[in-house]
């Protein structure tokens, strides 16, 4: 089975949050009377991440997915502390303010997952729900480590560098092919001047990531007092959000809900049919509760 390969965007914008930062995102407009999605990318990752899901869910709402600071189009900073956590979610914040986003459902990626955790946590009155992408409650998960030794900044022709993903990565993958790995190369990295790929990150970025990961362990109380719909989607392969973890967020907090993708690693593509009914499922009962409270 090979893996959703479209490249096809939406409204292409930027947007200044100050410090002389620009966000860029993209924007799918979908209908109005549903609860909008902001969609958060991994620590190293980018936008590009979310455009399958994105098409889907905007048939039938809006749905936003930014580049973070320092990663993708956004812009690069020359000092760590402009990619402080705190900074990233006040980013988030002033761009769903420009967009009118009053309430949103907040989908993330390892770092955005973390960013979603601690959005909800700030503000429930305007998180009405998260998705959780193969990603729990610890800020170091057992597979960071792995993933974070595969990162580098070397230029290599896209042919090379996709079989190098796929040597690292082919397991929690299994049924991709030589043209998936190809696109799954370019989600991570842009093509240079010379015609190859680097990674599409500041790696000044990393240095603000080990200081979150030393100060902040653990969202796990931030997570159990949620009272939102949540999602934890689990890669069956992943070694980056553990089973028994899984279980143990789903098991403290009434609202979550665990699903496990078989085949899978991490990240989850979320264009998987299981992870696309997980959601829908949540924005079923997100758009839900949004009217009753409308109503009330």
């Amino acid at each position: 089975m090979s893996a959703t390969r479209a490249f096809v965007s939406n409204e292409e914008n930027y947007f200044d949050v100050g410090q002389n930062h620009r966000l860029y995102f993209r924007d799918y407009p979908g209908a109005q009377d549903a609860t909008p999605i902001i969609s958060l990318p991994g620590f190293w990752r980018n936008a590009r991440d979310f455009e399958g899901l994105a098409l889907h869910l905007s048939r039938t709402r809006r749905v936003v997915t930014p580049d973070m600071r320092g990663r993708g189009n956004s812009t690069r900073a020359s000092d760590p502390s402009e990619y402080r956590f705190e900074t990233l979610i006040d980013d988030v914040w002033k761009l769903a303010d420009h967009l009118h986003m009053d309430q949103l459902v907040v989908v993330g990626t390892a770092l955005g997952a973390f960013m979603a955790i601690q959005m909800a946590h700030d503000c429930p009155n305007r998180v009405a729900g998260i998705v959780l992408n193969d990603a729990g409650t610890e800020t170091t998960p057992p597979g960071s480590k792995r993933l974070g030794g595969t990162v580098d900044h070397l230029e290599r022709p896209l042919g090379v560098l996709a079989m190098k993903l796929k040597e690292i990565n082919g397991k929690y993958f299994p049924e991709f092919d030589d043209e998936d790995w190809q696109w799954f190369a370019k989600l991570s990295h842009r093509e240079t001047a010379s015609g190859q790929y680097v990674r599409d990150f500041d790696p000044l970025t990393s240095e603000e990531t080990k200081r979150f990961r030393a100060d902040k362990p653990s969202l796990w109380n931030e997570f159990a007092g949620l009272n939102i719909p949540i999602a934890v989607l689990r890669g069956a392969l992943s070694d980056f959000l553990p089973q028994d973890l899984g279980e143990r967020m789903a098991a403290a907090n009434a609202n979550a809900t665990l699903t496990v993708v078989e085949g899978r690693g991490h990240p989850l593509l979320l264009t998987e049919p299981v992870s696309l009914a997980a959601i829908e499922s949540l924005l079923t009962k997100v758009d839900f509760e949004v009217k009753q409270r409308m109503r009330d």
